[in-house]
């Protein structure tokens, strides 16, 4: 009898176990699943006077406008530490969810000039904790990995979010049960409902391919002559040049000052002065006339006394070589 009344309790102690792991689960269920409540106090950016349409837009579409659909990505990522480069702040951050575009690395800096920012600063981030991050990646066809900056300036810490703020003006507000997977599921809802496209970014450099698919993929092709370095980049291993036009090879044919002058920006210290070359590039905005002009493989530049290489870009763009002495 003794043994039969143990074995009846174990069994119910075993339903009950059973019952509280089973609403436990629910619980956690509806913790991560729960509702956001998001309310947005945006501050206007600086050429928003020039639009006069961008304020009849709802403060989540303003938020849209100038935060998301400027942004190539956005990760929740816990900070590790900053260290300072140069004139460059460079905040570290394991990822720990992609919300939405694309970001391969599990580690990842994202760079910031440091006297151009107020609000990312040595101590805006505390160590191990978690931030929603939104994202641009930044020129890397001069870096061995992806770079990122900041879009916009915002703050939204996972761990502590009633403190979430934007520009220091105004919060995002989020319910109490808001958590790092149900904010990342809002985010990319959000993200997607309001237009966001991951395909809107084209690429504008091309790695470890062959020259004549560097000639095939690039927008432009140039064949110009170096007429002096403007400056070394801060957030980069390169240089700006002006150069001026000899012969447009491929793509449109920009002006620059009406003069056929370019600003292009090279590897650090790749050309000489004073010389001649034809390369490759892609261009920061196809848009706008007075571009500037980005190298798009780090194998784009062919020095004209290359004449066999010469020779050969010519044969795959179809042109005739012009006679030079």
């Amino acid at each position: 009898m003794k043994k039969k009344v143990i074995l009846i309790s174990s069994i119910l102690l075993v339903f009950i176990a059973l019952a509280i792991s089973f609403t436990a689960y629910n619980q956690y269920q509806d913790y991560l699943h729960s509702e956001i409540s998001v309310k947005y106090n945006y501050a206007d950016p600086p050429y928003a006077i020039y639009h006069d349409d961008f304020y009849k837009l709802s403060s989540e579409e303003k938020f849209h406008a100038t935060i998301i659909s400027e942004s190539t990505c956005a990760v929740i990522g816990k900070f590790n530490y900053v260290r300072q480069e140069e004139d460059l702040y460079k905040f570290n951050f394991d990822v720990k969810t992609v919300v939405y575009g694309e970001v391969n690395d599990k580690n990842i800096e994202v760079a910031v000039i440091s006297w151009q920012s107020d609000f990312y600063k040595e101590n805006t981030f505390k160590n191990g904790e978690e931030y929603l991050l939104f994202l641009i990646e930044d020129d890397i066809v001069f870096l061995d990995k992806p770079q990122y900056g900041f879009t916009g300036q915002t703050l939204i810490p996972i761990n502590n979010l009633s403190k979430a703020q934007w520009n220091e003006s105004g919060k995002l507000i989020y319910s109490e049960n808001t958590n790092s997977v149900n904010i990342a599921e809002f985010y990319k809802s959000f993200a997607t409902e309001k237009g966001y496209n991951e395909n809107a970014y084209e690429e504008t450099i091309i790695r470890n391919q062959s020259l004549d698919t560097v000639i095939k993929k690039s927008e432009v092709v140039l064949r110009f002559k170096v007429l002096y370095k403007v400056e070394d980049s801060i957030l980069w291993p390169a240089t700006l040049y002006q150069i001026e036009k000899i012969e447009c090879l491929k793509g449109q044919e920009y002006l620059y000052n009406g003069s056929g002058q370019y600003m292009i920006r090279a590897a650090k210290d790749s050309l000489k002065i004073n010389e001649e070359y034809i390369m490759t590039f892609g261009l920061v905005d196809p848009t706008r006339e007075n571009t500037l002009l980005l190298q798009s493989a780090l194998n784009g530049i062919i020095p004209i006394e290359d004449k066999e290489t010469v020779a050969q870009v010519y044969e795959w763009l179809g042109l005739k070589e012009p006679v030079t002495e």
